[in-house]
C-alpha cells in the first residue's frame, strides 16, 4: 500500500466529491447515467467521468460517496490506486481547506479510508498508476498499453495546491475511414499529466466514457461507438465532482 498526502490551497475550488450512479450498483449491475446528467443534478461546477464498470453496469473497485459505499459488495481492485480527500474537520462534506490532504494510493478500501477522515474517494482504472512520485509508470508493451484512444486522467501537483483533471478526445475503434484509432496511449497519457504538473496520477475510465462537464455543459466530443449517433455522451458509473461554492455562496 502506497499512500501520498499533500495538502490543498483554498483559494480555487472549495468542494470535491464523488457521485454515485443514480440508481445505483452492485458488483453485478447498475443503473448508469450521463456525466452530464449526474453533474447537473448535484450542480456541479466541473466534473469528468469516474470508475469502469461492467457489462451490466456493475461497479468496479471500492468508491465513496459523502461516507456512503457507492458498492456495497464491490472488492478492492488489486494494485489499482484511488484517490480521496482527508478533510480537516472530518464534517459531512469534503471541503478543500487549509488542513486538508489529498491522498492517493493502493489499497484503500472503503473501511480504512473512512477510518481516516476519506468521505470522498474515487477508484481509479487500469493499468492504475500513470505517474508516481514525479516518475512516469506506465510503458510500451505491445499490449494494452500502447492503445489509442480517449482518456481521462486525476493527478495532483507536488505540493498539493492543484488537483489537476485532463480529458483527452479521440475515438478507441474507429475504422480506417472515420480516421482510424484517435487519442492517446497510457504512457502518453502520463506525460500530458506531468507537463501538467502531475507528481501522483491515476488513470480513470477512457474511451467512449471519456466526458468533461463544465458550467452546465459537455465541453468536449464524447465518441463511443457503442451508443448511436456515435459522437453522444456514453452512460457511465461514478462522476468526481467539483464545486466553487458552498452554500450558494463563492468562497
Amino acid at each position: 500500500s502506497t499512500l501520498a498526502s499533500s495538502h490543498p490551497r483554498d483559494d480555487d475550488v472549495q468542494l470535491f466529491s464523488v457521485l454515485a450512479p443514480i440508481g445505483g450498483c452492485t458488483s453485478h449491475s447498475g443503473q448508469l447515467s450521463k456525466t452530464s446528467i449526474n453533474a447537473a443534478r448535484s450542480k456541479c461546477d466541473v466534473a469528468v467521468n469516474g470508475s469502469p464498470f461492467g457489462k451490466n453496469g456493475g461497479c468496479i473497485g471500492q468508491s465513496l460517496s459523502n461516507g456512503a459505499e457507492v458498492c456495497s459488495d464491490c472488492d478492492v481492485w488489486d494494485g489499482i490506486p484511488s484517490l480521496g480527500l482527508l478533510t480537516a474537520n472530518r464534517g459531512s462534506d469534503s471541503i478543500i481547506e487549509e488542513g486538508s490532504a489529498w491522498v492517493v494510493g493502493t489499497g484503500l478500501n472503503c473501511t480504512l479510508a473512512k477510518s481516516m477522515g476519506i468521505l470522498n474517494l474515487i477508484s481509479g482504472h487500469d493499468p492504475g498508476w500513470l505517474v508516481r512520485k514525479g516518475r512516469i509508470i506506465p510503458e510500451r508493451n505491445g499490449g494494452d498499453n500502447d492503445v489509442i484512444a480517449p482518456r481521462t486522467a486525476v493527478g495532483i501537483s507536488g505540493d498539493g495546491t492543484r488537483l489537476i483533471l485532463l480529458v483527452v478526445d479521440g475515438c478507441e475503434h474507429c475504422p480506417d475511414f472515420m480516421g482510424g484509432p484517435q487519442g492517446l496511449t497510457i504512457s502518453e497519457l502520463a506525460l500530458e499529466m506531468v507537463k501538467l504538473g502531475a507528481v501522483y496520477a491515476i488513470n480513470l475510465d477512457g474511451g467512449g466514457s471519456s466526458t468533461l462537464f463544465y458550467e452546465g455543459k459537455v465541453v468536449n466530443y464524447p465518441t463511443s461507438l457503442d451508443v448511436v449517433p456515435v459522437w453522444r455522451e456514453r452512460r457511465v458509473s461514478t462522476v468526481l465532482c467539483l464545486h466553487s461554492e458552498i452554500g450558494g455562496e463563492e468562497r
